[in-house]
Parts: structure tokens; sequence; C-alpha cells
């Protein structure tokens, strides 16, 4: 069995990051699938989750307000995902955008009722912003 060559860290280089807005939030989200549940459902409803990037709008500009925006489904080696299939790592510039869309951004909305309905079994949801703790 050959050793696994790590990948070179992830840096605060990442352009897809605004490093020099401390204000703002990280929403993780992770779903835990049906078990009945095909692997081409569970591509097609994380890449409608993904389109909310473009999808929901701010009230204010009615312009995307979802700073970033990616996922994918579970790789890791360690056994530890508790059933969690797929994570989503969101940013927001502020809290009150977070706000709106956990709260009131009626795309989001339609999406975890439309969507995730029969679908997904759980879903987990872990904010932070960068540094803090």
């Amino acid at each position: 069995m050959g050793s696994i060559t790590p990948e070179p860290p992830i840096t605060d280089t990442d352009t897809s990051i605004d490093t020099n807005n401390p204000q703002s939030i990280f929403h993780v989200v992770h779903f835990r699938f049906y078990a009945h549940i095909p692997a081409s459902t569970r591509a097609d409803i994380s890449h409608q989750f993904l389109a909310l990037q473009t999808r929901c709008l701010s009230p204010r500009t009615r312009k995307p307000y979802i700073r970033s925006f990616t996922g994918g489904r579970d790789v890791s080696v360690e056994d530890l995902h508790k059933g969690f299939h797929a994570v989503f790592v969101l940013e927001f510039a502020s809290q009150h955008d977070r706000d709106w869309y956990v709260r009131e951004d009626p795309v989001h909305h339609s999406f975890g009722v439309d969507a995730l309905t029969g679908v997904v079994e759980e879903v987990m949801v872990v904010d932070f912003r960068r540094g803090e703790f």
C-alpha cells in the first residue's frame, strides 16, 4: 500500500474568500440524505442548493448577496461523518445578510421545503466568523 501525498495547505490567498472582511459569516450546512435516495438525485439536489448563490437576491439591491458558496460530498477517510453525505460552505458579508438568508429569504425557504422534503433526512448547520473562538 503506497503512502498518500498530502495536498498543499489551503491559504488565505483563496480568492473566493474575502480575508479582509472580519464581519464575514461562514454558514456550514451538512445534508444526510435518506438511504434510498440515489446518487443522481443527491447530486441534483446539491446542484440546486449551490444555485441559490445566484438565485437569492438582496431585498434592498435585488442582486445576489451570498459572497461565496461551495460544497461537495463527504470524502473523509476518518469515518467521523455521522452519516452526513454532503457539506456546503456559504459566506455572507454580514450577520444581517446571513440572518436575512436564514429567516426571510423566500428562495431559500422554498428550496428547503420543495427540494429537501422526503429527500434529506437531517440537516446540520454551524455558523462561524474566522478567528472568533
